[in-house]
């Protein structure tokens, strides 16, 4: 029996249910096949109406890690379930992680707080306002990284042109105004800014328009404190 760990991309918000689910599938089948499910969480202090409170949170949003000795019918079987994205891997296939992603995520559980779980996602980035799918998958495959989502400000064609092309190669999640794009992941509301992770070096968000030269330094929806949406469609 070859077990491998394996990244499981969920729903945002249902990394929880995707691990009981697992589990209920594990118990079900009694063969082994699947034998540990992991959903790492950290706490996070929560200020509302000035009242603070610590509140737990997916260490890896939009992530469930499990251990299966897989093969194509049970592939196939967990994608399938509901809330399930898709298995993290190479051409759409389901790629085990490496044991040095893996122990940082075990070391993490073992050790809250260590800075390993951190570098154990290095190899997730995403990508602001993609235009040349080419440039950024050669950059992904220099430095060994997987693309997991992309943020859109608006959905000007000049600003999502390569797109499809990403989301067929990596299968990564879209985020953005409802209307920024034909199928949206992950629906931002006006004006929300998403920030890179603390203590994670590749959590810098990269904008096509930036890492192009041929435009100069022409303003970008990302800086160095995150990603904010702008309201701007395309009709």
């Amino acid at each position: 029996m070859a077990q491998n760990w394996y990244a499981i991309q969920t729903y945002s918000g249902s990394e929880l249910s995707v691990k009981r689910a697992l589990l209920q599938l594990a118990e079900e089948m009694a063969d082994g096949k699947i034998s540990e499910v992991l959903v790492p969480t950290e706490d996070l202090i929560e200020i509302k109406k000035g009242k603070k409170s610590i509140v737990e949170r997916p260490l890896y949003p939009a992530y469930a890690f499990a251990k299966i000795d897989l093969d194509t019918a049970l592939w196939h079987r967990i994608q399938s379930m509901p809330r399930v994205g898709r298995f993290i891997g190479e051409s759409k296939k389901p790629t085990p992680l490496s044991k040095k992603d893996i122990d940082a995520i075990l070391d993490y559980i073992k050790n809250p707080g260590t800075k390993k779980a951190a570098k154990a996602n290095d190899a997730e980035v995403a990508v602001v306002d993609p235009i040349y799918p080419e440039l950024i998958t050669d950059w992904l495959s220099e430095h060994k990284r997987h693309l997991s989502v992309i943020l859109l400000s608006h959905g000007h064609h000049d600003h999502v042109a390569g797109v499809d092309a990403l989301v067929s190669k990596y299968g990564a999640q879209v985020w953005g105004h409802e209307d920024s794009f034909k199928k949206v992941d992950r629906v931002l509301r006006d004006g929300e800014r998403i920030k890179p992770r603390a203590n994670s070096k590749s959590s810098k968000l990269c904008c096509s328009w930036c890492r192009t030269k041929n435009y100069g330094n022409w303003p970008c929806c990302c800086n160095t404190k995150g990603f904010k949406t702008s309201r701007i469609t395309t009709k």
